[in-house]
């Protein structure tokens, strides 16, 4: 499924992001035959999502997509190793007619009182939040989607469309981080895979700390 032309007028966005000078132009380009999100700067050169004299405020990055439209897909946030904040990226997880997938209803429980939008292909979801990983980051595949998170050397496209009136603010959610990376770990974790994702979505009456040594007991 091919993502319409985002139209380049200014959206709302958390200022908590628009503060920082961690922004980036991105078009699509193929790459081995597969499409591929690209960072630019301003000035037409690529960026690059681990040097920050390629990014850019967000002023400057929205101006530049408004001057040429047809020129850049879009907008998107760097994750710096300075910054509070880690994405989740949920792809496939809306279906056609933009609907929550049973999978994704979970994740997005545990999540809903901060920032997420939908991403440009209208079928998956982003979601930042206040955290911090001790991983350079994960992504696996999950039911029929995908999962990713990262707070550092990577860009997500930005697109101001939020799900379902999601609020503008960035909670803080460092709590269930173990749990996601556990949710990702039960899906590449062998033949138990389902009982294990079941019993971590028993899990809500259970307190934080034993959830996360319920997870810690499989997750390595």
């Amino acid at each position: 499924m091919s993502a319409p032309h985002q139209s380049p007028a200014p959206f709302d966005l958390p200022i908590d992001l628009t503060a920082l000078d961690q922004w980036v132009l991105w078009t699509r380009e193929n790459r081995d035959g597969r499409p591929t999100k690209v960072p630019y700067q301003a000035n037409g050169k690529r960026a690059e999502s681990n040097n920050a004299e390629t990014w850019a405020p967000h002023h400057v990055v929205l101006n530049a997509w408004q001057e040429v439209p047809e020129r850049y897909a879009g907008i998107g946030f760097v994750f710096g190793p300075d910054d509070p904040f880690p994405g989740i990226d949920l792809d496939n997880c809306l279906d056609a007619h933009g609907e929550i997938k049973p999978w994704a209803t979970p994740i997005l429980d545990r999540f809903a009182n901060t920032y997420t939008e939908i991403s440009p292909s209208g079928r998956g979801v982003k979601i930042f939040l206040r955290a911090r990983l001790d991983t350079k980051g994960r992504a696996a595949k999950y039911e029929d989607g995908r999962i990713e998170i990262y707070d550092r050397r990577r860009f997500f496209t930005v697109t101001g469309r939020r799900l379902n009136g999601n609020p503008l603010e960035i909670e803080e959610h460092q709590a269930n981080v173990p749990w996601l990376l556990g949710l990702i770990s039960c899906d590449n974790g062998g033949a138990k895979t389902g009982q294990k994702k079941a019993d971590l979505r028993k899990q809500k009456n259970v307190s934080e700390g034993e959830r996360y040594f319920y997870l810690q007991s499989f997750a390595a």
